[in-house]
């Protein structure tokens, strides 16, 4: 049984997409009796992530594949990393490189686990992607 976990979201959104899955990770981490803050990049984001067991990072793919700027900025400023953390992207198919930037901050961060990709906006199936997801990050964190 996974105790209480302390949950930092920290994502970035241009759209709302990203902002959007965010939030459904947040109600899904919640519902299942954890605590989840969020936190956008571009307003007041914690520095030192070790305080939260679990860091979620979401991040929207710019241009043709590119880590935002606003998302780099994060990473450059950030001085520790959380004990777990796990990624999710938006994007668009039409692009060649779909969730470009959530690949690179998957590996940025050695994350665990698989990037979350959705296509814009979290609709219909994709809802139920993001709950299933979410609850695998609780999987891989109670084996651990």
């Amino acid at each position: 049984m996974v105790l209480k976990l302390n949950v930092a979201i920290i994502y970035a959104s241009f759209s709302g997409n990203t902002q959007e899955v965010a939030e459904l990770v947040a109600e899904e981490l919640r519902n299942q009796g954890h605590s989840a803050e969020l936190w956008r990049i571009g307003a007041a984001v914690p520095q030192q992530l070790t305080s939260y067991d679990v860091v979620i990072l979401g991040t929207f793919t710019w241009n043709n594949g590119a880590i935002p700027d606003i998302f780099g900025d994060f990473i450059d400023s950030t001085e520790a990393r959380a004990k777990k953390v796990f990624v999710f992207g938006t994007g668009d198919t039409q692009f060649p490189y779909y969730c470009g930037a959530a690949d690179q901050v998957h590996e940025l961060f050695s994350a665990d686990g698989d990037v979350l990709k959705i296509e814009q906006s979290p609709r219909d199936s994709q809802e139920l992607k993001i709950t299933e997801w979410t609850k695998g990050v609780l999987r891989i964190v109670a084996e651990d």
